[in-house]
């Protein structure tokens, strides 16, 4: 049975019997008689309830310790009964037009009343105060007689309640207008001494009116307009006697009496049903309505504190009497904001941290003083950790603002009272938060308490009294043995105490008081000990054993950091590699205590986090931190120890890669020791920067019987630094790289040849082929000069040639790949060459045939486009350096694209072929290139009319002769193209020729009138709707050109050439049938009318529009309700008839 059952059944019958009541179904004497009987009958009920739920309880306290868990089976779901799903409201077709006519009625009374107001307003100032005041009940009178034409002639009820409401409105504005312009006398004025008579009748007088329409149209809105005037005008009534605050506020509450008495007399009468049945819910709105007219007429917040206080009680009565539980929200808000007010001006404020941890404390007790109810004790006690929660930030913030942080012993009790609300409410509601919070406040009291140990016995840093408080929570509630009482908070208090000693941690290295520090992190190193040995949690537990080596080996470098400051030399040659060095070993030196005692998980954590503080050490050491001539390679040769231990114990991949970079770092640790302590020239430096490579790659052979794991990691690793080594002699050394080059290519073509994979084969060869380049690049550059290094593409592609030849098998088709690849990448440096002479283009022009031809013997067409595209540059680059005439240029490019054009013609039967193969699929690239050679005839075209049409006619020419070459579909369409790309060079004629102006543009545009009619003809019928539309779009763009022309010259002969064009349009348009050019020939006719006679219309001004279009609107409307009863009597509309014949006449149309 649910808690609230009792209520919500006694509510239920509480409901029916007063309803019978309001029926006439019982007279009062039986009703009270009966109400009283059901209270007593409801509160044994609910004795019952609590004895059966003690004895339930009882019950199962004494089953606890026998009940195995296993067994427990889980409680069925409670099965609730379906919400029923409100359906969606569809509108029928005549709620539908009613909606709409009035929408047009109300868009149409806007605008009539915008464009009045203007006309009425824009002579406001000079209006008298009479004529004011008459305007706005002008305003209101006509919204009444709206609604008065809306309801009898339209039939709208709708729309006239609107317009009722909306003059309704306007009462109060008029009365109060009449005070606001003085036209009553100074006496009843705004600021005259009967202001409060002013209010009083400019809310009676509106009541009275909004009576009247409540009774006559039963609106519940009018009900509601008729209580609130009646209120504001009784409270304006009261503050015009001039009482007294405490008299007034007798005088509302009198007010709310009488309205009560008033109810219970005339509500069973017919006329005041609809009063009556809204008044319950607005007496308990008055209650906020009367604060509010108290808070408007007097400003005193200790008498405003006891009324909010009054209002929560009965608030508080209303919940426990009606049993809505919604009461409750509204009683909490009132009674914590009147406890506010009442505190903050009073002798309480003092001591407002303690009541306001009081006044939290005291939501707990509401259902314990008012027994009988078990409706919302739980929601009181949430509400009560609520309220907890915000004082103990208002008194926080409070302190921090107003006390300047200094600590308080009222701010103690206050945290002791709120940890001590929050551990009662741990044993009532069992929720996993609250003995969190009860053990956090606990711990925010004890650091307040410590707060004031440090200002008058001891003084302590901020950070140490946190450290302390959080070490205090965690040890003497987290690990005391404790009562059935505090025993909630033993697991709260151990996370909270190690989260705010590790708070105090982070505060500490923020100010950097290394010292501290390190006390601090060895005594969380122990307390995380603690917890690996007590704690019972899994997860806590985990994380412990892997805090104690992190807190210590932190430790080890905060002390560290303090020697540094103390001793200077011990920051200048050890620094942080070092310390992280120190803490590393002293981790893997406790390994072995912990491995001894038979401890393997702190084994394991020891062991790992000293492999990572070593391990931070080393990358540290690597930046440059410490000693390079000593200190780095003891550090490097010590990780050799560490890391070979790691690798013992797990003989892992990894583990192995990291030996090998040790190694590696090794080597060059003591090359670095070597550069520090001795002069190496240029030349010792090539050989030895790669010969850290060569280093591991004969430490692999020594491992390769050995070790098979220790074979493959170190020599992998050679072979990665070896590529980063030659880079490095590349960059620093120039000069003598190309020895190291060459024992590259030794190298990887040996690797090469021993490889046994396909895959090694392949990766090594083409670093021997790439070695060779720069090898053969690095030659030129010594040999000539920088700039003939780039002839070294051609020379190792050719090179790369010739081992293609000699190769055979998958080592062919890999290297056929890499030649390909190179070659374009070598056209592409080759074209950016400069200067760009005739010498380096014909090489490129060479370069790019021959990657061409073998890209045909390979199959690979597709790729065909990348040297075609460097062709296509090295062009352009070689005509923008070279002075050549623009005569001679279009003659190049047009040779070009004719060689293109014709080329792929003889190569290619079909301009694509796309397959699943892709050595099967071809793109014919040298057609495509052409177009792009005849486009770029246009950067050196001239103003000659011979040349100009030139690069048209041969872009035209180029896709006229691609119709044979692609399917039959897009075949159809390519003369089309080519026929409409001649516009442009008919463009480039015209524009050559002095035209005259008033042609001007209708050469410019009927051209393309004329192309769809050439389309529609070419297409001998097909896709007619798509070219109807497209003879649309063309005609009706046509035509606002040529408007826009002749607005523009604004001449009688624009205007005359506009009319013949439209005439001519319009009449092609009817011998022929053709939609598209009659109407748009007869629309621009009409059109050119309308704007030829603009000087007569156009100086209408705006409000005028608004005046018409609201008239029409309006008309419009009453057309619709006209017609809907003309439907009625069967009679068909004119506009109907109409329509009927010319969708006949059209019908044979195009």
């Amino acid at each position: 049975m649910e808690p609230h059952f009792r209520s919500e059944a006694r509510r239920i019958f509480r409901r029916e019997l007063f309803n019978m009541k309001e029926e006439g179904y019982l007279p009062s004497d039986v009703v009270d008689e009966v109400a009283k009987a059901h209270v007593h009958y409801h509160q044994d009920l609910l004795a019952e309830d609590r004895k059966r739920e003690a004895a339930r309880v009882a019950e199962r306290k004494q089953q606890i310790p026998i009940q195995n868990p296993q067994t427990v089976k889980a409680a069925a779901p409670v099965q609730r009964p379906p919400v029923p799903i409100k359906p969606k409201r569809i509108l029928t077709s005549e709620q539908i037009r009613e909606r709409n006519i009035s929408w047009l009625l109300n868009i149409g009374v806007i605008f009539l009343l915008i464009g009045g107001l203007f006309v009425a307003t824009s002579n406001w100032e000079t209006m008298t105060p009479v004529m004011k005041s008459s305007s706005i009940a002008l305003v209101s009178l006509l919204f009444y007689g709206f609604a008065y034409l809306s309801v009898k002639v339209l039939k709208i009820e709708k729309t006239a309640f609107a317009f009722i409401v909306l003059g309704s409105l306007f009462l109060p504005i008029y009365v109060l207008s009449l005070g606001w312009f003085g036209l009553l006398g100074p006496y009843l004025s705004v600021n005259g001494e009967g202001r409060y008579l002013l209010g009083f009748s400019g809310s009676i007088l509106p009541a009275c009116a909004y009576a009247f329409f409540a009774s006559k149209l039963k609106s519940r809105l009018f009900v509601w307009f008729t209580f609130i005037a009646t209120s504001v005008g009784t409270g304006f009534l009261l503050a015009a006697l001039d009482m007294p605050i405490d008299y007034f506020y007798l005088g509302i509450m009198a007010y709310n009496a009488v309205i009560i008495f008033l109810f219970f007399k005339v509500r069973g009468r017919e006329p005041f049903r609809l009063f009556a049945k809204e008044f319950p819910v607005f007496i308990q709105a008055n209650l906020v309505i009367s604060t509010l007219l108290l808070l408007f007429f007097f400003d005193n917040q200790l008498v405003y504190s006891f009324n909010l206080l009054l209002t929560a009680v009965i608030y508080l009565s209303m919940m426990y009497v009606s049993g809505r539980k919604e009461y409750h929200f509204i009683f909490s808000a009132m009674l914590v904001y009147g406890a506010y007010q009442l505190i903050e001006n009073s002798f309480l404020e003092s001591g407002s941290a303690i009541f306001y941890a009081l006044l939290a404390f005291g939501f707990v007790l509401v259902p314990k003083a008012l027994k009988g109810n078990l409706l919302l004790e739980r929601a009181f006690r949430l509400t009560s950790a609520a309220i907890s929660v915000l004082a103990f930030l208002y008194i926080t913030i409070e302190g921090i603002s107003l006390r300047s942080g200094e600590p308080s012993f009222i701010l103690v009790i206050a945290y002791l009272i709120i940890a001590g609300n929050f551990l009662y409410l741990t044993h009532a509601e069992k929720e996993r938060l609250f003995p969190y919070l009860s053990a956090l406040f606990l711990g925010t009291a004890v650091h307040e308490a410590i707060a004031l140990f440090s200002k008058h016995v001891y003084p302590l840093s901020q950070q140490t009294a946190i450290f302390t408080a959080g070490l205090m929570v965690f040890f003497l509630i987290g690990f005391m043995r404790a009562n059935r009482t505090i025993a909630p908070l033993k697991n709260p208090s151990r996370d909270l105490g190690l989260a705010t000693m590790l708070l105090a941690v982070v505060l500490t290295q923020g100010v950097q008081n290394w010292f501290e520090l390190g006390i601090m992190l060895a005594i969380l190193a122990a307390a995380a000990l603690a917890v690996t040995f007590a704690e019972k949690r899994f997860t806590l537990q985990k994380m412990a054993v892997w805090a104690v080596p992190v807190s210590l080996g932190l430790s080890v470098l905060a002390f560290g950091q303090e020697a540094g400051l103390i001793w200077p030399v011990i920051w200048e040659k050890y620094s942080h590699p070092v310390y992280f060095s120190t803490g590393g070993v002293l981790l893997l030196a406790l390994t072995a205590l912990w491995r001894k005692r038979g401890s393997m998980e702190l084994t394991g954590s020891f062991f790992y986090t000293g492999q990572l503080f070593y391990t931070l050490g080393l990358l540290l050491s690597a930046i440059g931190e410490c000693d390079p001539v000593i200190v780095r390679p003891v550090l490097v040769f010590g990780a050799l120890a560490v890391y070979w231990l790691l690798y013992r114990t797990h003989r892992l991949n990894a583990v192995a890669f990291l030996l090998s970079a040790v190694s590696l770092g090794f080597y060059y640790s003591i090359m670095s020791s070597a550069s520090n302590l001795m002069h190496l020239s240029g030349f010792a430096k090539t050989i030895l920067i790669p010969g850290g490579a060569a280093f591991l790659l004969l430490l692999a052979l020594g491992f390769k019987r050995r070790d098979g794991l220790l074979f493959q990691s170190f020599a992998w690793t050679g072979h990665t630094v070896l590529p980063a080594a030659l880079m490095l002699v590349w960059a620093a050394y120039p000069d003598w790289c190309i020895y190291s080059l060459a024992v590259a290519v030794a190298i990887y073509g040996v690797s090469s040849s021993i490889a046994k994979e396909d895959w090694k084969e392949i990766v090594f060869m083409y670093a021997a082929f790439t070695s060779g380049y720069l090898s053969l690049s690095k030659g030129f550059e010594l040999a000539w000069s920088e700039i003939t290094a780039v002839y070294a593409f051609p020379v190792t592609s050719l090179m790369v040639l010739i081992v293609w030849f000699a190769l055979k098998g998958n080592l062919k088709k890999w290297a056929a790949y890499y030649f390909t690849a190179f070659s374009m990448l070598g056209i592409a440096f080759l074209t950016f060459t400069y200067p760009f002479t005739m010498f380096p283009y014909a090489v490129t022009i060479l370069y790019a045939a021959g990657t061409l031809v073998f890209l045909h013997k390979m199959k690979w067409d597709l790729l065909g486009i990348v040297p075609i595209s460097f062709v296509i540059f090295a062009t352009m680059e070689y005509l923008t350096g070279a002075r050549f005439t623009k005569e001679a240029a279009l003659a190049l490019y047009g040779t070009l694209g004719l060689i293109h054009l014709f080329t792929g013609k003889f190569v290619y039967r079909q301009l694509a072929k796309l397959t699943s193969q892709i050595e099967n699929s071809i793109i014919d690239w040298y057609t495509i290139a052409s177009l792009f050679f005849f486009g770029s005839m246009y950067a050196f075209n001239d103003s000659s009319i011979w040349f100009a049409p030139l690069p048209g006619l041969l872009l035209s020419f180029a896709i006229w002769l691609q119709r044979d070459r692609v399917g039959t579909k897009a075949g159809f369409f390519l003369p089309i193209g080519a026929g409409a790309f001649l516009l442009q060079p008919y463009y480039e004629v015209i524009g050559h020729l002095d035209i005259p102006s008033l042609f001007e543009m209708e050469a410019v545009v009927l051209p393309f009138v004329a192309l769809v009619i050439f389309l529609r003809k070419s297409l001998k019928g097909r896709y007619t709707n798509l070219t109807g539309k497209l003879q649309w779009a063309v005609l009706v763009f046509t035509a606002l050109v040529l408007i826009q022309d002749g607005l523009q010259s604004n001449t009688i002969y624009d205007a005359l050439l506009l009319g013949t064009l439209s005439l001519i349009s319009m009449l092609a348009g009817m011998f022929l049938r053709i939609k598209s050019y009659f109407f748009t020939g007869a629309g621009v006719l009409l059109l050119n009318l309308f704007l030829q006679t603009r000087p007569f219309w156009g100086n209408l001004p705006w409000w005028g529009y608004l005046l018409a279009v609201g008239s029409l609107l309006i008309g419009i409307a009453s057309y619709n309700e006209w017609k809907k009863t003309n439907q009625g009597e069967g009679k068909e509309p004119l506009g109907t008839r109409f329509k009927r014949k010319l969708e006949v006449w059209l019908k044979d149309w195009h």
